[in-house]
């Protein structure tokens, strides 16, 4: 059957079932790249941005459309045709129905509301999916009469319902819009893959086998057999290299918890092989079955991403070793060897170690000053993105670990599996791996031993109910120790038991790194390199050796006579030990911060307070002005800001930096102040846990009854708490909860407007309804068009309804930056943030002919809501102006 005839047959079973409401399903991306930039500018134009549109429209409709010849025609009756077969979330297209089918049934769950079992992207999948039995229907596949289940009007027609499906699968079956009273007969107008999606069991799919098998005048379902050439004999993994089936076996998160291990196995060792038909005949047309032949198109799809990413950047002969990998890395963006080996230095990735500017300046026979100035110039480049994607190879490998370790590991299992999985004979170090890995924004590296790389996105280190868990199952071990592969067990029976634990089975194991993470944030806990323990557990482990091993530093540090990086501790601990006697980087550390005796001088950086000459006349006099700051309404104040007040001060007296200071602070001692946590200082008598600052400022602005300006806010900060401005602007001010900004630079507190989320119902029925025929939208336009309810409501600006969509609908919506609004999910084609220039270069270039300003106006400022002055971002090197018209240089 062809793919128009396919695709009516669809649409019309469907168009006759369900109502179509106003909802709209966009075309994948991935689809609409495939067809030319002409086949793709008469959709836009014609405004069909969505499968539904599109599938209301035939041959002869599509024909019609003003300036399309006979291969946009065809182009488009393809791409009708593929979004047809893949059968791309129907159930989307119905969620009215859905919702008034479902009411009054108590035992429906949200839950249902949504595909259990993930769908194909299939538009990266070669052509032979089109043919695959997914995309064929169970009477295309199966012998059967149409003749006898073409039932007469007179005839009684069976439901779903009356098929005895169990009732939870009845549930699973509304979730692609299959509902009890539908006519059973609709089971047979959609495609396998589509009730797949569902997630039926195999009783729900043998009731509906037999039913076919019934009406189809067949005495015994075994007498319906499979049809000759329904099933391709294929090997679905044809043209995937042997490399690419080696990633992916490395990948331990390929597969999910639908395929149990049995036939997970069978998959690898057959996976050249396997073929739709052989599938079938080893598992049976079963729901089991038809899962393992999707499972492999998804590893499939898996593949073909992979080939993408290994076809790119840095050459596989290059992961050879590590230090090979890195001179490639960075062989086309520093040209000079010199400049080669101070930037390794300064990553930690000459030697093993981290160079200071002083010992690179005295190698290379420089500055410090120029030392540094080639850090930053290289490292800016390393950072871009197009650099980071030259190591894409690499950073596939990092996300594999981490995914199947919770999203934390240490430096060394990363290391371990790297080297495994491309055959190092010498592991980079702890410092190295974490250099390279932490050029990328995708990852975060905690650099207090041992070293760990953290996926901050990850579901697993978000996750706080995981915490309390093993808090108490290290506390009800009878001795109080819970070794780290006792902990994995436990951890991943309490998360495989959590209904909100959806993507559990992606986790292997959880890792070393993971419970070092966890024990970071939970306080009554602490750990060794093997388990974890009660406070109590670990005085009685280390009380007497630890002691020991905390004088052994403290002798260290005063028989060095300066202050030292704890990794130079370290190193000279472990000088003259055997392997097996060596103590970690973890416990130094630990036995430093236990020491009454050693005082924070920098950055990691401890000094024996011996040789502290502390200035008390300047430590007085600071004491002195942070007590006359505490009074009124100040709950504390940062050292940052002190520092920055008396520095020059301070430097005078050898006391280089605000950790310094705080230590000495500490040792004065003044009865008057108390130090809760670095870097903040507190009266004595405020007694209690420390309220974070963007706690205190969000009491300040409500304090404050109206709009607040931003300069106020920064004084309070700043001039007051002491606080760092750049960190205040960057970190504080962003996070600060419940304020809302009404203009450049004037906040209010949400309390102030008292204002419900229900009361802006209409106006985000309106910005749905903008957002159906265009990918983003001003809030300018918005409020434009719905300015008599902003009134009404106290919403008196543009950017104060911005603030308020953020506020309340931040899943919903993309508001990455003023004034523009997407739907959440839909990102730049570079996958980062773009603003209103982007959007206009990317509508020129997208256009077939030049444009005029008419036409950009017309778009951007009639249509878009976008402010008069947007012609000012036509000055990118993009575009060229001729006269009043505009044109892409991708057309010159």
């Amino acid at each position: 059957m062809s793919y128009v005839l396919q695709c009516q047959r669809v649409n019309e079973s469907l168009r006759n079932r369900v109502p179509v409401l106003n909802i709209h399903t966009s075309i994948p991306d991935k689809l609409m790249n495939k067809i030319t930039t002409r086949a793709r500018n008469i959709l836009i134009h014609k405004k069909i941005l969505s499968c539904e549109q599109l599938l209301e429209y035939d041959e002869n409709g599509i024909s019609n459309i003003n300036g399309v010849g006979i291969k946009t025609v065809r182009e488009i009756v393809n791409l009708k045709a593929r979004i047809a077969e893949i059968s791309i979330n129907i159930a989307e297209h119905h969620k009215g129905a859905q919702g008034a089918d479902t009411a009054g049934n108590d035992s429906l769950t949200p839950t249902h509301l949504k595909p259990s079992y993930p769908i194909l992207k299939n538009s990266c999948l070669p052509d032979s999916l089109y043919s695959s039995l997914l995309s064929r229907t169970l009477p295309e596949i199966l012998q059967t009469v149409s003749k006898q289940y073409a039932y007469s009007n007179n005839e009684p027609q069976s439901s779903i319902s009356s098929l005895e499906i169990p009732q939870q699968d009845i549930n699973r079956l509304r979730v692609i819009a299959l509902f009890p009273d539908d006519q059973a007969d609709v089971l047979f107008h959609v495609t396998v893959g589509y009730l797949l999606q569902s997630d039926i069991s195999e009783e729900a799919f043998s009731c509906i086998l037999n039913h076919l098998s019934s009406i189809s005048g067949f005495t015994n379902r075994p007498e319906m057999t499979i049809l000759v050439g329904a099933l391709s004999d294929e090997p679905i993994f044809t043209g995937i290299p042997p490399i690419v089936i080696a990633e992916l076996r490395l990948s331990q998160h390929s597969m999910g918890t639908a395929i149990n291990g049995e036939v997970k196995t069978m998959i690898w060792e057959n996976i050249n092989l396997l073929s739709e038909k052989n599938i079938v005949a080893r598992l049976g047309f079963s729901m089991q079955g038809l899962k393992t032949i999707w499972q492999v198109w998804l590893l499939k799809e898996q593949g073909l991403e992979v080939m993408e990413t290994l076809s790119k950047g840095i050459p596989i002969e290059a992961y050879g070793n590590f230090e090979q990998l890195i001179d490639e890395f960075l062989r086309d963006l520093v040209k000079r060897e010199r400049e080669g080996r101070i930037l390794k230095g300064r990553l930690g990735l000459l030697d093993g170690r981290k160079w200071t500017l002083e010992e690179l300046g005295y190698r290379e026979k420089i500055t410090r000053e120029r030392v540094r100035q080639i850090e930053k110039k290289y490292i800016s480049k390393l950072k871009k993105p197009k650099a980071l994607s030259r190591l894409d190879r690499f950073w596939h490998a990092v996300d594999d670990v981490l995914l199947s370790g919770g999203g934390v590991c240490c430096a060394n299992e990363i290391a371990n599996a790297l080297g495994k999985r491309w055959g190092w004979q010498n592991l980079p170090s702890d410092g190295e791996l974490a250099s390279l890995v932490g050029l990328s924004p995708q990852y975060e590296v905690a650099w207090s031993p041992p070293i760990r790389i953290i996926m901050p996105k990850h579901q697993c280190v978000r996750c706080q109910s995981i915490r309390p868990e093993l808090k108490r199952t290290v506390e009800n071990q009878p001795d109080g120790v819970l070794p780290f592969d006792v902990a994995t067990v436990k951890m991943m029976e309490f998360c495989r038991g959590k209904a909100c634990c959806n993507r559990v089975y992606l986790i292997a194991q959880f890792s070393n790194g993971y419970l070092h993470f966890l024990d970071d944030a939970i306080e009554d806990i602490l750990a060794d390199e093997i388990a974890l323990y009660t406070q109590y557990a670990w005085t009685l482990k280390y009380g007497k050796n630890g002691e020991k091993r905390t004088l052994l530093v403290e002798t260290i540090l005063y028989n060095t006579g300066r202050p030292m990086h704890f990794t130079e501790v370290f190193a000279e601990v472990n000088k003259d030990r055997p392997e097996h006697e060596k103590i970690s980087e973890r416990n130094i550390y630990a036995y430093i911060e236990r020491s009454p005796d050693l005082l924070l001088w920098d950055r990691g950086t401890y000094i024996h307070r011996d040789h502290v000459s502390i200035p008390f006349s300047e430590i007085t006099e600071i004491e002195h002005d942070i007590i006359s700051r505490l009074g009124g309404d100040i709950p504390y104040l940062s050292v940052s800001g002190i520092f920055e007040l008396y520095k020059n001060k301070l430097l005078k007296e050898n006391i280089p930096s605000e950790s310094a200071l705080y230590s000495c602070l500490r040792e004065s001692n003044n009865p008057a102040l108390r130090y809760p946590d670095y870097p903040n200082v507190m009266r004595s008598g405020n007694v209690g846990q420390r309220l974070p600052l963007p706690l205190v400022l969000e009491k300040f602005v409500l304090e404050q009854e109206g709009v607040v300006k931003l300069e106020q806010i920064r004084k309070y900060a700043v001039e007051q708490l002491c606080t760092n401005e750049a960190v205040f602007m960057a970190n504080h001010l962003p996070n600060t909860p419940n304020i809302l900004r009404v203009s450049r630079g004037e906040y209010i507190h949400i309390q102030q407007i008292g204002l419900q989320k229900d009361k802006l119902n209409s106006i985000i029925e309106h910005l749905t309804t903008l957002l159906s025929s265009s990918s983003h939208i001003s809030v300018i336009r918005l409020f434009s068009d719905k300015k008599i309810t902003c009134k009404l409501l106290g919403i008196v600006s543009p950017m104060l309804l911005y603030s308020i969509i953020q506020f309340f609908y931040s899943e919903e919506y993309d508001l990455s930056g003023y004034p523009r609004i997407r739907l959440s999910g839909v990102t730049a084609e570079s996958g980062r943030a773009t603003g209103v220039a982007t959007e206009v270069i990317k509508y020129i270039l997208d256009k077939v002919e030049p444009c005029s300003f008419f036409e950009l106006y017309h778009h951007f400022v009639d249509d878009l809501g976008y402010k008069q002055n947007w012609d000012i971002h036509l000055t990118k090197p993009t575009t060229i102006c001729c006269g009043s018209t505009i044109l892409g240089l991708g057309h010159v």
